[in-house]
């Protein structure tokens, strides 16, 4: 309930019991004392009644150090630090995660179990440490205290640590829900179509600022372009765009917008020129270090490295990283698309057009512009 109430969700009244939830409950711990009851049963079957007699006269055994475990903590732990700190990109993150929370675990117990004796034992071969006063007591006693409640200790930490990564998360999800929806969708309205002919971006056009002109809004901060796009795997200046070479898990996957160099310079207000195997780059946090780049049969030699490109642009939001080329012309966009065609065995499906703008206007008032310009393009776009 709290958790729909954070999400701004309609919270229902009511309570449900799930049957099939409370048999397999049931069953579950029914397997778990049964489990315990056969331990509890072999135990007292191999234990020995004289030996038992003696138990209350002999003293608790002193705990063994159990290097394999040691070491097994600790190369856990360290894996499992090493992959969270190590990896970079989202996408290797969701398919890493799950190993480093094994490996952290495995890595927890281990050393709060034998790690902690070994520490303690380490620490009585020191005599001038151990025959101290406030030490001598602390060090023995610990070492046994560590022996029954090693695995207790150890869930604890777990438990905590999983209790403050679910509250830290939650929190920054809940605060940062307006940047997230600014940055997926900055402008109020952004609308992305392909588009095979110059006429199909004209009627498209025309579409919109028919709707605007039933609305009687004008538009700001206007932003238009024609783009191909398309993922790939970039290894060391090549980028892998079939479909059945690519990993959609790699850390190496970029979408990639192939921009024509005459839209760029209307939107930038700049006059650059590029050869027919030239191009801009931009790359984001991701650095592109290489001074060329093969992509679809054809090696482009890196111009210039931007360091910023259009501010509301598409794919600002990927979570796998954006490149933005500029290219010398759409004669170029268009040899790559068919190039991606065969490569994937697709037919053309033609270039994008994206257009996006803010209007000053209400949330309500925008959201009919929205509809009556979904509702147009979707009937009548001639893309």
């Amino acid at each position: 309930m709290v958790l729909l109430k954070i999400l701004n969700f309609e919270v229902p009244l009511g309570f449900n019991v799930s049957g099939p939830a409370l048999a397999a409950a049931l069953v579950l711990f029914a397997g778990i004392f049964l489990l315990t009851l056969l331990n509890t049963l072999r135990q007292i079957h191999l234990a020995k009644p004289v030996e038992l007699l003696q138990g209350g006269q002999t003293g608790e055994k002193e705990p063994k150090t159990k290097w394999p475990l040691v070491v097994i903590g600790t190369l856990s732990l360290g894996g499992g630090y090493f992959i969270s700190l190590t990896t970079q990109s989202p996408l290797a993150a969701y398919s890493q995660f799950f190993y480093a929370v094994l490996l952290v675990m495995v890595g927890t117990y281990c050393l709060f179990t034998a790690g902690s004796i070994a520490v303690l034992k380490l620490l009585r071969r020191n005599k001038g440490y151990y025959y101290q006063t406030r030490h001598f007591t602390a060090v023995a006693g610990m070492m046994y205290r560590m022996k029954q409640n090693a695995v207790g200790l150890a869930s604890i930490c777990i438990m905590a640590t999983a209790v403050l990564v679910m509250v830290s998360t939650t929190v920054s999800l809940y605060i940062g829900m307006e940047d997230v929806l600014h940055t997926r969708y900055p402008q109020n309205i952004m609308i992305s179509a392909p588009v095979s002919a110059q006429q199909s971006v004209e009627g498209l056009q025309r579409l919109v600022h028919e709707v605007l002109a039933k609305h009687r809004l004008v538009v700001k901060d206007r932003m238009d372009y024609r783009y191909l796009f398309f993922s790939g795997n970039q290894e060391v200046g090549t980028v892998i765009t079939a479909e059945s070479k690519m990993s959609n898990a790699s850390s190496s996957l970029r979408e990639y917008y192939l921009i024509p160099l005459e839209d760029y310079n209307r939107l930038t207000h700049q006059t650059v020129s590029l050869g027919d195997q030239e191009i801009l780059i931009y790359s984001g946090s991701s650095k592109y270090e290489n001074d060329t780049l093969t992509v679809l049969n054809r090696t482009f030699t890196v111009k210039e490295r931007l360091d910023s490109f259009l501010e509301k642009s598409l794919g600002g939001s990927s979570i796998s990283g954006s490149y933005y080329i500029v290219v010398k012309d759409m004669d170029v966009i268009k040899a790559m698309e068919e190039t991606l065609a065969e490569e994937n065995g697709d037919e053309l499906s033609g270039y994008n057009y994206y257009l996006g703008f803010d209007l000053d206007a209400g949330e309500a008032e925008i959201s009919a512009v929205y509809q009556d310009i979904r509702t147009a393009v979707g009937s009548d776009y001639p893309g």
